[in-house]
């Protein structure tokens, strides 16, 4: 009994199959055709949208180009600024470490010893006024030294922030 089922079925899923296959096929087979030729209008459409592409790419890099001048040129002067600053600075530098060279090898022991080896009061008095003026100046020679520095300082930090951001 079995033979006789199958006898029957047989057709039935043959038909099914080509059911399934005249389905399937015209999905499976089918080409694309082929893009038809663009028209000359359409093309130089096209072109002139390029084209006005291009020229705004340019003008962005021409614009980007003027600004990277622009701050190479400042980087550059800030260097320039910073190097000069520390030329002041080291100038100064020079004229404190001069100073003070004078004072230890002047043998001079400030107040004490202008009291000690005044020969009279007005002469102590006279003394006492150098010691003054001197005092002031190498005060004077100190806060230079250190404006010196600090410009220098910071035109070296101003100089490198803008050669990092150029």
């Amino acid at each position: 009994m079995a033979i006789p089922v199958t006898r029957h079925l047989r057709p039935i899923i043959a038909i099914a199959a080509l059911a399934a296959a005249a389905f399937a096929a015209p999905t499976l087979a089918s080409a694309t055709p082929k893009p038809t030729p663009a028209s000359i209008p359409a093309v130089q459409k096209q072109l002139g949208e390029l084209a006005l592409q291009n020229s705004q790419v340019v003008e962005k890099y021409d614009r980007a180009q003027v600004a990277v001048q622009r701050r190479e040129q400042a980087a550059h002067a800030a260097e320039l600024a910073a190097a000069q600053a520390n030329t002041d600075y080291q100038r100064e530098h020079t004229r404190f470490a001069l100073t003070v060279q004078d004072q230890y090898e002047s043998n001079s022991f400030g107040a004490a010893g202008a009291l000690l080896d005044s020969s009279s009061g007005d002469n102590y008095l006279d003394r006492l006024n150098t010691l003054s003026m001197v005092s002031a100046q190498t005060a004077q020679i100190v806060q230079s030294m250190r404006l010196a520095k600090d410009k220098a300082t910071k035109s070296a930090a101003a100089a490198e922030q803008l050669l990092a951001a150029a």
